[in-house]
């Protein structure tokens, strides 16, 4: 379930439609919750759960972390950035709570502007109690992809590439070139320390 927002983005066919504002994160949630119900407990450890997707998918990603973050062992946003909802900052106690041990790994192109929010970073990086400076380091990828890596520490981290197909089209080195980016190494070694002890 989604909600339209009120700028328009041209879909495949170059017809501008409402751009999602955000997803129906509860629904979202409970549709997850189901799927992993079906495949049963023997095959679910409930304490690896991790969430990534790429452009809406990468902003439904962080509305899942701003909700259930203390219930995920790590999160992956692509190519998006958190569409806080309006009074978020309201609930600024509750939202640390879900983020504040959550390791975040976030991919997004160079120069796709629209989908890096640095101040959520530095928000981050200060109620964990770290400089807002990031650590800057180059990662050269396979063929001719670059990042620059910007890093609070290994678990908050924001990585933006460069010779990728488009600058918003950047996922397919990130989940294709594991040896350079190691996204499913790191989800691998990740373990949530508060999880659920039930899928309802």
């Amino acid at each position: 379930t989604v909600r339209p927002s009120q700028w328009p983005k041209a879909n495949r066919f170059q017809v501008e439609v409402p751009y999602v504002e955000c997803f129906d994160v509860e629904a979202t949630w409970a549709t997850f919750l189901t799927a992993l119900e079906a495949l049963g407990e023997r095959r679910v450890d409930l304490s690896r759960l991790h969430v990534t997707g790429y452009s809406m998918g990468g902003q439904g990603t962080w509305g899942l972390a701003v909700r259930f973050g203390s219930e995920i062992a790590s999160v992956a946003p692509m190519a998006a950035k958190c569409a806080w909802e309006d009074g978020a900052w309201s609930q600024e106690e509750q939202i640390l709570q879900q983020l504040s041990r959550l390791p975040i790994w976030c991919f997004c192109g160079e120069e796709d502007t629209r989908t890096v929010s640095w101040r959520d970073f530095w928000w981050l990086a200060d109620k964990r109690g770290r400089d807002t400076k990031a650590n800057e380091s180059q990662l050269k990828a396979n063929e001719g992809v670059e990042a620059v890596v910007y890093d609070w520490g290994a678990d908050l981290q924001l990585s933006l590439l460069r010779g990728t197909p488009t600058a918003h089209i950047m996922w397919d080195p990130v989940l294709h070139a594991e040896a350079d980016f190691a996204l499913f190494t790191r989800m691998l070694a990740a373990r949530c320390p508060t999880p659920r002890t039930s899928f309802f």
